[in-house]
């Protein structure tokens, strides 16, 4: 594969580049966010994958019909004993137990009580109308690779049926919560629940290599059974949203049932994912070839396994797969149990340590957690970066987190009472945040309207506008009409927070720069911040304002107030000097960083402005309070005429980038115009600012990290 990277400073301006010191691996991690960013205009992708559980539809019933082919081991021969039917709408059907397959094919294809399931669609070829239906859903659950060992290499049967119990909790929870179909009554569509599905289970013991592995398929059949008794087609996009949460469950519960038979388990990663203790990582690799081939397909993409998005994921497993063979099991059983003791698999001693825990009550956990902790850990974790989250985030986050220490009904219980209780606030849009952070945003949006036009001028428009035309005579350059705004908006304004929104290059240091000596002359003292201690840096050495981080100037701010307020006791005339505070990088900031700031800045009776650009990176705790705040009322000036780029043909690759040349004069620019990316790319490779680089968006990275190392100071 070939990619394109541009060479030119406009798309591959890393924020770390005005540094003096280049940190390699922050300039790669920056990289590899802006490359994702890029590569989504050209696809789409989904959540991130979750290691135990995936999920695609069926294309279509004869499709279906491999689930019975020869090479599937467990459906093979003597009544298809490891086949079954699972769930309330099975019952309803009178479908119980081993699965026939000419039921199994009419069911897919829509056929139900003498229903035919679909909607009629015309044919744009044939002008005939046929009907169309989606089969339904396969729902794979993989055991974890030293769970297969023992299952099916150690052949203990206990161990494949905890798996089976895991996998039929968590279709339990499909269906009880996900269950749903669209009614329509009085010309209004809604989504109902029907609390039933009817689930086509197939259980396999080997991978497309042969190798030991223990899944089960869930097909989850495309129809379900409303109040009123009819069969409708199900709706499926809430199951595919609580993948995760349906995957958590699963591990959970067979971590659960692993335990009660005495297994230790060892953690693998901060999603609840584990293996049996016992078995090593190099002993698991040895019987992971399907997941090798996987890995490599994904890595000559440059996308490594642990970091790809379900999609990712799917494209692979279905580039790499191969045909199953038709193999003689009890040879294949034979060769595993030969390799396992090549490398060393010791099954007799980890049987021996389980049976002896198991005896003495299975193994118990000191670190046990209760629902509300794990709920409680979930809500902190995810709200910590995100200001809003859906239920089925936070669901899936405590359960992981509780994963072998909490029982997953007591979550769900604690879910529900943190959202009686008024702890966890559902939003209109269905999403859920803390009543702790709802009252923060709410009362910042409440603080900027409640000190609009509160406090005096810093000078009125007309000696502004003297001194910036003394300022041009004196450096010998007009200033932007978005610098002059900003200028005057900002010592003109009566309003306490005020905003810029600069877009990159736009001139915000020569900005700063002549803000602080207006401000000045009138009696100010200037002081800036910035969210990190490199932009604050920087702020420091072009603009020549005193500077800290955000984190700084609160820990001394709040100390200076207390100092104040002490000394008012002795002096209680004392008059602290009015301030301007400078915040640039606004976007970086999250919502408590802004609240905190808000509530200082109206005790200290300073006047605030947010300096920034919405399309940057947005910070790593919650929120977009900068980008809030500017749609709910906060006095914003505009900085849009880009300099940086010397160019023609790179001006109006900027131009188009960023939107300006669909603006009008005094329209807001909110986000990139992303259909014009690859009329922006012409310009620059017109410009000469682009070549290729082949071996992937790796490849891509490593070039620009290269480049970028080879640059001298100035350059960067």
């Amino acid at each position: 594969m070939t990619e394109r990277w541009r060479n030119s400073g406009v798309l591959c301006r890393a924020p770390t580049c005005r540094s003096d010191r280049l940190n390699v691996a922050r300039m790669r991690s920056w990289m590899d966010v802006r490359f994702a960013f890029l590569a989504s205009f050209q696809r789409s992708g989904t959540e991130r994958g979750q290691g135990m559980i995936s999920m695609h539809n069926v294309g279509s019933a004869g499709q279906a019909l491999h689930y019975f082919s020869k090479d599937n081991y467990y459906t093979q021969g003597e009544g298809l004993e490891y086949s079954e039917w699972f769930g309330k709408g099975a019952a309803q059907l009178d479908l119980f137990e081993q699965i026939d397959r000419q039921a199994f094919f009419n069911i897919l294809s829509g056929e139900v009580e003498g229903r035919e399931l679909g909607k009629w669609v015309k044919n744009g070829e044939t002008g005939e109308k046929e009907r169309e239906h989606r089969p339904g859903t396969d729902v794979t659950f993989s055991a974890p690779k030293s769970v297969s060992l023992l299952a099916e290499v150690h052949g203990n049967c206990q161990v494949r049926e905890a798996h089976e119990a895991a996998v039929k909790q968590a279709l339990s929870y499909v269906e009880s919560n996900l269950a749903q179909t669209r009614q329509t009554e009085g010309g209004k569509t809604e989504v109902v629940q029907t609390g039933n599905l009817t689930v086509a289970m197939f259980r396999h013991n080997t991978s497309r290599n042969l190798d030991p592995q223990t899944h089960t398929h869930a097909v989850i059949v495309n129809a379900t059974r409303r109040d009123d008794g009819q069969w409708r087609s199900l709706t499926n996009d809430d199951i595919y949203k609580a993948q995760r949460v349906v995957g958590a469950i699963y591990t959970s519960e067979l971590a659960d049932r692993l335990q009660a038979l005495g297994y230790d388990l060892r953690r693998t990663d901060e999603k609840g994912n584990f293996e049996i203790a016992g078995i090593t990582r190099e002993q698991i690799e040895h019987f992971s070839q399907r997941r090798a081939e996987i890995e490599a397909s994904l890595k000559a993409k440059g996308v490594d396994i642990d970091d790809a998005t379900a999609q990712q994921k799917e494209d692979a497993t279905l580039k790499t797969r191969a045909r199953k063979v038709d193999v003689d099991h009890a040879q294949l059983i034979a060769d595993w149990k030969d390799r396992a003791k090549e490398i060393g698999i010791d099954f007799d001693a980890i049987q021996a340590k389980a049976d002896a825990q198991r005896a003495q009550g299975g193994v118990v956990r000191e670190d046990k957690l209760t629902g509300r902790q794990a709920m409680e850990f979930a809500a902190a974790h995810l709200i910590e970066r995100e200001i809003v989250v859906t239920k089925y985030d936070l669901m899936a986050v405590a359960i992981e987190h509780g994963v072998g220490r909490v029982c997953v009904s007591e979550v769900q219980l604690a879910f529900d009472r943190l959202e009686c209780d008024g702890d966890l606030v559902k939003l209109p849009d269905g999403q859920y945040t803390t009543k702790k952070m709802l009252g923060s945003e709410m009362w910042t949006l409440d603080q900027v309207r409640a000190h609009t036009g509160q406090v005096p001028k810093m000078i009125d428009s007309a000696a502004v506008a003297a001194r910036i035309q003394l300022a041009e005579k004196r450096q010998g350059f007009q200033y932007t009409a978005g610098q002059k705004e900003a200028i005057c908006k900002v010592l003109t304004s009566e309003d306490r927070y005020v905003a810029v929104q600069g877009l990159a290059g736009t001139g915000k240091t020569t900005m700063l720069k002549s803000l602080r000596e207006m401000a000045k002359e009138q009696g100010y003292t200037v002081r800036g911040m910035a969210p990190t201690g490199m932009a604050s840096k920087v702020l420091a050495r072009e603009t020549g304002i005193a500077t800290d981080t955000v984190s700084m100037f609160q820990i001394k701010e709040r100390q200076l107030q207390k100092d104040i307020e002490f000394a008012k006791q002795y002096a209680p005339d004392f008059e602290r000097k009015t301030e301007v505070w400078i915040v640039d990088e606004s976007s970086l900031l999250s919502q408590r960083q802004k609240a905190r700031l808000d509530y200082m800045a109206e005790k200290a009776g300073a006047k605030v402005l947010y300096l920034g650009d919405t399309l940057q990176l947005q910070g790593v705790e919650a929120g977009k309070p900068f980008e809030l705040a500017q749609r709910n009322g906060m006095d914003t000036a505009y900085m849009t005429e880009i300099s940086r780029q010397k160019t023609r043909e790179l001006q109006r690759a900027v131009d188009i980038i960023v939107g300006r040349d669909v603006l009008q004069d005094g329209q807001q620019l909110t986000q990139v115009e992303l259909a014009n990316n690859r009329r922006a790319f012409a310009y620059m490779d017109k410009a000469g600012m682009v070549r290729e680089v082949k071996g992937g968006s790796g490849a891509v990275i490593d070039a620009v990290v290269q480049d970028v190392l080879q640059m001298g100071k100035a350059e960067r």
